[in-house]
């Protein structure tokens, strides 16, 4: 499949010349949202200007397809094709198979470079893609802010026809952006209410018109239009603007210079013919008022309507006051003819005090229990104070540490590992603790975790020395060391 970078230029092109012939495939598919929404990623996080900086020729299939699985468990639920099989198989083959699909049909190119499978997205079919998402996320258009550049540039263009013919034609297609929007809002209004009215229920009628309606879906500033500050009313001037650049031949001469110099045609009547037309566009500014005209009534006429709906609905809700004189009719006549009436309501009078709903009798609050302590046992008390003794035992402190080594060496002096008492289960502690921490000191600082770090901070006063031979007793085998305390902080 050829893409459009194989056309020769400055041949005019249609769309399938200028985009591969399946690109809508996917977007046509069961799964076109998953789809769609899975090209927005992958334009956003690999191929578009925002994405991380990736290597020139494409990013490597794997990282693509790692993106893909990503986007597969964030949002699973693809529903089955008519290839079968996209469900049932394992995430990694369904990442392979959907990059696969969106391959074939063109929104992404694979090539191969070496050992290495590129994958990257043509810029042809990358501006597309932004195209589409602009469009599905277009929102209420603000009139002002376009009329007041397409007003600023045509005055810096008016200014330098030869040096700022380039924004001409930029102008001119924002002017037919604009007076297409305004031209075809009326109509939107219309579809609008056309949509509201088949909604049966009344709150969802109110909710779609003032939640739905001009200023929050189609005009964002359309109540300030009509008024003085609003910049339509530069329109007569961007008419005239326009004129002159028409009509004074040193304007007309120097932006047609430059359609001649941009387009290449060989005819100059086709050059003139495409600067008349983007003029044109901007004379469409003198019909403003007539768009604005046929945009209030047809706001004024979806208000009428909405309101006489709303009217008639609230009207008509339910019929009561119908009902009411069909019941009290119904009545009348079952009396007089003596007979009986088959009503949802119970029998007996219909307001009476019988008839009245039981009062609530409050709560009494639940009386509360004083809480006793248990006594204990002179077993429990023995067992307590032994696990209160087992604990201090095996409890480590800095003025443990120093009690313990003043028995062997002062501060100041340095003493080994084998001369240091271990008779009970308060010296084996601390003679693993002194032995743990001389280990530690012999590591570079970058490589201590959390956890070993405040031991070191509490024996900072010690200096350690660890030798390569092993102390072997009854009770452990450990690495020989040594230490030596300071004399500050002791």
């Amino acid at each position: 499949m050829k893409g459009p970078e194989s056309k020769p230029p400055g041949k005019p092109q249609g769309l399938f010349q200028r985009l591969p012939t399946e690109i809508f495939r996917p977007l046509a598919a069961p799964n076109r949202d998953r789809y769609w929404r899975l090209l927005v990623k992958l334009n956003d996080q690999c191929f578009g200007p925002d994405a991380p900086g990736g290597m020139d020729e494409g990013l490597l299939h794997g990282y693509v397809t790692s993106q893909i699985e990503d986007a597969l468990i964030e949002e699973d639920g693809w529903i089955e094709e008519d290839e079968g099989g996209l469900v049932q198989t394992p995430l990694n083959v369904r990442a392979n198979t959907i990059l696969t699909v969106l391959v074939d049909s063109g929104w992404l190119k694979e090539e191969r470079h070496g050992l290495r499978r590129l994958i990257r997205m043509a810029p042809t079919v990358q501006k597309l893609l932004e195209m589409l998402k602009r469009f599905g996320e277009e929102g209420p258009l603000f009139v002002a802010g376009k009329v007041q550049v397409i007003y600023t540039q045509l005055q810096a263009i008016a200014k330098s026809p030869a040096e700022q013919a380039h924004a001409f034609q930029e102008v001119s297609e924002q002017a037919q952006s604009l007076i297409m929007m305004l031209n075809g809002t009326a109509a939107r209004v219309r579809e609008v209410m056309d949509q509201l009215r088949n909604s049966m229920e009344t709150p969802e009628f109110v909710e779609g018109f003032f939640a739905e309606y001009v200023t929050t879906l189609f005009l964002k500033d359309y109540q300030s239009l009509r008024t003085d500050n609003h910049p339509l009313r530069f329109r007569h001037d961007i008419v005239r603007i326009a004129r002159s650049l028409r009509d004074v031949s040193d304007n007309r001469a120097a932006l047609l210079d430059w359609y001649k110099a941009n387009y290449q045609r060989k005819s100059a009547i086709d050059v003139e013919t495409i600067f008349e037309r983007d003029i044109s566009r901007l004379l469409r500014f003198d019909e403003v008022e007539r768009y604005l005209d046929r945009l209030d009534d047809a706001v004024s006429l979806a208000t009428r309507q909405a309101l006489s709906f709303l009217h008639y609905r609230l009207r008509s809700q339910g019929r009561i006051d119908r009902l009411i004189d069909l019941a009290v009719a119904a009545v009348n006549e079952g009396e007089a003819l003596k007979r009986a009436m088959n009503w949802t309501f119970g029998g007996g009078t219909m307001f009476s005090e019988q008839g009245l709903r039981t009062p609530k009798t409050p709560k009494e609050k639940p009386k509360l229990n004083v809480i006793r302590r248990p006594k204990m046992t002179d077993e429990q008390i023995a067992a307590s104070k032994l696990r209160q003794a087992m604990t201090l035992s095996r409890r480590v402190t800095r003025g443990d540490i120093d009690f313990y080594l003043n028995e062997v060496a002062k501060p100041g002096e340095r003493c080994s590992s084998e001369s240091l008492p271990i008779t009970s289960v308060r010296q084996l502690s601390l003679f693993l603790a002194l032995s743990r921490a001389a280990f530690l000191s012999s590591r570079p600082r970058n490589l201590l975790d959390r956890e070993n770090a405040p031991l070191l901070a509490m024996l900072n006063h010690i200096e350690f020395v660890i030798e390569p031979d092993y102390m072997d007793t009854e009770l452990l085998s450990v690495r020989k060391f040594s230490l030596r305390r300071t004399t500050k902080d002791v």
